[in-house]
């Protein structure tokens, strides 16, 4: 029943997530035009790039280390994570410096922006209670958060107000930790204080869950950032508009695959006769595809409509970007899952990175070429080839390289 509960809370929360773009993205171009929303839009993504790196994999490195800690060694723990997202902001702001003064008005002001999100996501717990499997606080958090941004910027978006809709985005980021914070009460939490060596500690052993997301973020993030840079704004926007679709179905099952990883873990399932672990994960696979596969069917039939939805008009480019779009999640349904149930959880996280590292930067190699002479059309094919590749390679080397048959 706590499961069922789990899955609820997580489908909730990550409801919130995918309506969130959904009730603000239209809204947005119809006041800003296409171009402002292509400057906000580049923000958008360059400040979910710094945002998964601060959270640095933290919520699936603690799930086994904080359900085994009692009361004072979990406020220990939890004031060495936060000092481990300290370090981690530091050396962004360090990089970024580097390069500031190079950087045109428009980059600089969103560069502040980004680093204002990523400082407020420092003091986010949300790592927390996804490690302590706390569903439903999470589930309010990102619930309460964006419903007050949405209100606002409905409430005060009015013509070319890119500045302000920067700022009201960026409100999303601080409510979201001061609500976390608020629910941390509960837990009797309270921060002493954090030990250097021990907080570099953290960041070692979360490293490779860190850099599996960071390899997936090269060619999920860092590919529509040299988009934005390297063609027009309307490109950027129109990508990002698009991918509104992808994100919302992508997102919902990355929330889901951790509850069953937790499980996974909590209950040793890994032990299992390999047969027997293998019935278990591929059911929990196949309902995630199924899952998301249902909802990308019916986005591909009404493309059209979704077309006139977001951007008020409809074309043959943009209605076949809606199209793989649509079909894109089913594979990422896939990769999150079986790299996570397949590798993660039996501990070949060198294996995962090593695929997903040397495909992202394969992509990226292409990145600048595609953007320059496809735009939006070009990228969104290219991360769709490159999903499919992973995925490919991801079963060929679990079958072979491993032994492990499934």
């Amino acid at each position: 029943m706590k499961v069922n509960l789990n899955y609820f809370y997580v489908l909730l929360g990550q409801g919130s997530n995918y309506l969130f773009p959904l009730l603000i993205y239209p809204f947005l171009i119809s006041k800003m035009g296409l171009k402002s929303f292509g400057t906000f839009s580049l923000y958008v993504v360059i400040t979910q790039f710094i945002v998964i790196i601060i959270e640095y994999g933290l919520a699936y490195s603690s799930a086994n280390k904080i359900s085994n800690l009692d009361g004072s060694q979990k406020t220990e723990y939890f004031c060495n994570v936060l000092g481990a997202k300290i370090i981690i902001f530091f050396i962004i702001c360090i990089f970024f410096s580097a390069f500031f003064v190079l950087l045109n008005n428009d980059l600089k002001i969103i560069v502040l922006y980004s680093l204002c999100a990523g400082l407020f996501t420092v003091f986010n717990p949300i790592w927390f209670f996804q490690a302590t499997s706390n569903y439903k606080k999470l589930a309010i958090v990102s619930v309460l958060s964006k419903v007050i941004t949405v209100l606002l910027i409905w409430w005060l978006i009015d013509n070319n107000d890119l500045f302000l809709a920067m700022g009201i985005f960026l409100l999303q980021y601080l409510l979201m930790s001061l609500i976390g914070f608020f629910y941390l009460k509960g837990f009797g939490l309270y921060f002493s204080g954090f030990d250097f060596q021990k907080s570099i500690k953290i960041l070692k052993n979360s490293s490779s869950f860190f850099f599996s997301n960071l390899a997936i973020s090269i060619y999920t993030l860092v590919t529509p950032i040299v988009l934005g840079i390297t063609a027009m704004k309307v490109e950027i926007a129109t990508y990002n508009a698009i991918s509104v679709i992808k994100q919302g179905l992508g997102g919902v099952v990355t929330p889901l695959v951790q509850v069953i990883y937790s499980n996974i873990i909590q209950n040793k399932l890994m032990d299992l006769e390999r047969k027997e672990f293998h019935k278990h994960i591929k059911k929990k696979i196949l309902f995630l595809m199924s899952m998301v596969g249902i909802v990308g069917v019916i986005g591909v039939i009404f493309s059209k409509q979704i077309s006139l939805f977001i951007f008020g008009y409809s074309n043959k480019e943009i209605v076949y970007s809606i199209i793989i779009t649509c079909i894109t999640p089913v594979f990422i349904a896939f990769n999150t899952s079986f790299s996570t149930f397949c590798f993660l959880a039996l501990g070949k996280t060198d294996v995962l990175f090593s695929i997903v590292r040397n495909i992202s930067f394969l992509c990226l190699l292409f990145a600048y070429p595609v953007s320059k002479n496809w735009g939006a059309v070009g990228v969104i094919t290219l991360l769709f080839i490159v999903e499919i590749l992973i995925g490919m390679i991801m079963l060929l080397v679990y079958r072979k390289e491993l032994k492990l048959g499934v």
